[in-house]
């Protein structure tokens, strides 16, 4: 088997190379490595098909074999379903197509700001698009804020009730005191510890909201009285809707890499997705409702310091979908239909 005319694709669906990416051994790393040092031109065709891989099998830990398997199937499909584009070779370009919004591809990199609250008696912080922030409360716990997100306490309680208010994504690491405790309420629902880390996802706009538990406990319930009690690499999820929670398997430090380089989404719903691109991106990303009803939940990894096409290529191909970029920070999602073959010749 000869690889030196293997290009992206081709790569991300061979047997070996998969392999190679996922349980590396002395005998592949020996090959591919050989490989590389042979081949330095296929360099980047390598490393993006490992990205492809990743993005591929990145997963909750409750999710089977069998289900990872259709993924991977559904994705073939859709990869030899769009083999016929005209306007560009969909193996050269899933991953690395020319950046056109270079503004939301340099303005990725996070800002993280220390910020001591003072003055009125609420404290109240905030963040836009495309920005963090980390915060240090009082008590000496630090808050880390994601985009689009805010965050209040009022100071002259703090004392006694460390009481603080969410809409957004935060990951905290609050500091123990027996004889006070923290609660972050988002929502209707709250989030109480005594000290511990842990990841609160809970946008105004989401249809779910999330909380993650990286050290400790936390007890999360509503103004009824607490409905669940979470521990390290558990999630609790509430879905807004049908007013229900459930708790599942997670890897929690993934879910909170979003504070350092890492996006890891976990089996969201679709609108999420496309939540968290606008958000990181500072972009509009246009979905018409049919894909959005039509869309399964989706687990995907890439990195803040991706560009935007890079994370749209993965999610064209996995949902078999396509997309424009209209004008800089304007993006629309589309069903990909592949283009008709010309009737032969009679």
């Amino acid at each position: 088997m000869d690889y030196r005319d293997y290009k992206t694709l081709d790569f991300a669906t061979d047997d070996y190379f998969i392999t190679w990416v996922k349980t590396p051994d002395e005998q592949n790393n020996d090959f591919w490595n050989s490989f590389l040092k042979e081949n330095e031109h296929k360099a980047a065709e390598v490393k993006q098909a490992k990205r492809l891989i990743l993005a591929m099998n990145t997963k909750p830990i409750t999710w089977d074999l069998n289900r990872q398997a259709m993924l991977k199937k559904r994705v073939m499909a859709n990869v030899n379903a769009q083999t016929n584009r005209s306007n560009f070779s969909l193996k050269r370009t899933i991953l690395r197509r020319v950046a056109i919004v270079a503004s939301a591809c340099t303005a990725v990199a996070a800002c993280f700001l220390i910020s001591i609250p003072v003055f009125s008696e609420q404290a109240t912080f905030k963040t836009g698009k495309n920005q963090t922030k980390e915060i240090v409360l009082p008590d000496g716990s630090s808050v880390v804020m994601n985009a689009n997100t805010s965050l209040s306490y009022q100071r002259n309680w703090w004392s006694s009730k460390r009481n603080t208010e969410l809409n957004g994504e935060a990951f905290f690491k609050v500091k123990h005191d027996d004889h006070s405790v923290f609660t972050v309420h988002y929502g209707k629902l709250y989030a109480k510890v005594l000290g511990t880390s842990f990841n609160i996802k809970a946008y105004n706009d989401l249809s779910e909201a999330r909380v993650t538990v990286i050290s400790g406990k936390v007890e999360v319930g509503d103004m009824n009285g607490k409905f669940d009690l979470i521990t390290p690499n558990k999630e609790n999820i509430y879905q807004k809707k049908t007013d229900k929670h459930l708790t599942r398997l997670v890897d929690a430090q993934k879910v909170a890499n979003w504070s350092s380089n890492e996006i890891n989404l976990f089996d969201v719903p679709f609108s999420e997705m496309i939540f968290t691109l606008e958000n990181l991106y500072n972009v509009k990303i246009d979905c018409p409702q049919s894909i959005l009803d039509a869309a399964d939940h989706t687990t995907i990894h890439f990195k803040k310091t991706d560009k935007i096409e890079n994370a749209l290529g993965i999610i064209c191909l996995i949902h078999n979908l396509d997309y424009k970029i209209n004008k800089p920070n304007h993006i629309t999602l589309s069903v990909f239909k592949p283009k008709q073959q010309p009737s032969p010749l009679p």
